[in-house]
């Protein structure tokens, strides 16, 4: 059931950061057409296509937790023996954990501010920052679910051992 759950949520996150770039590159595309074609510029473009590169960027990084393709320091970890391997899994999951928590706590402050005080951008779309903020607490809680997977199914540990 939580598996099943899990896959159906994975295609979910996928399809999002795949629409979010994809929207970005059509934004983009459009933007560069009408400026030096019809020398006329959409105001909000460039603001919205970093948004979007932002949120996938944050969907696409929960995506390769999942899959422990991020990132590691492993030079001296490799050399250690199957119990010292196991021992610095364990560390980065239990930091990871606590990093997406604070992201996701953090994120809520940032986000609960910008919308009680009505922060919105500076440029003529004048977007509420409280949605794009929106990412930060998503993000450490779509982390904190990925690094809880990775804890209970442990299944990158067992794979790199």
């Amino acid at each position: 059931m939580v598996k099943t759950l899990i896959t159906q949520w994975d295609k979910v996150e996928q399809v999002l950061a795949g629409i979010l770039v994809t929207g970005a590159f059509i934004l983009t595309f459009m933007e560069v057409i009408a400026r030096f074609v019809f020398s006329y510029s959409f105001y909000w473009a460039k603001e919205y296509i970093i948004f979007f590169v932002i949120w996938s960027t944050f969907l696409g990084a929960s995506q390769v937790l999942k899959k422990s393709q991020h990132i590691r320091l492993s030079v001296f970890v490799d050399l250690l023996p199957k119990r010292g391997r196991q021992f610095f899994d364990w560390l980065n999951i239990g930091l990871g954990l606590i990093f997406s928590v604070a992201l996701m706590i953090s994120g809520y402050n940032l986000v609960a501010d910008a919308f009680v005080k009505g922060v919105t951008t500076t440029s003529l779309a004048k977007t509420p920052l409280w949605i794009p903020y929106m990412i930060m607490p998503i993000a450490g809680s779509l982390f904190s679910i990925r690094f809880i997977e990775l804890l209970f199914f442990k299944q990158s540990v067992k794979e790199k051992l």
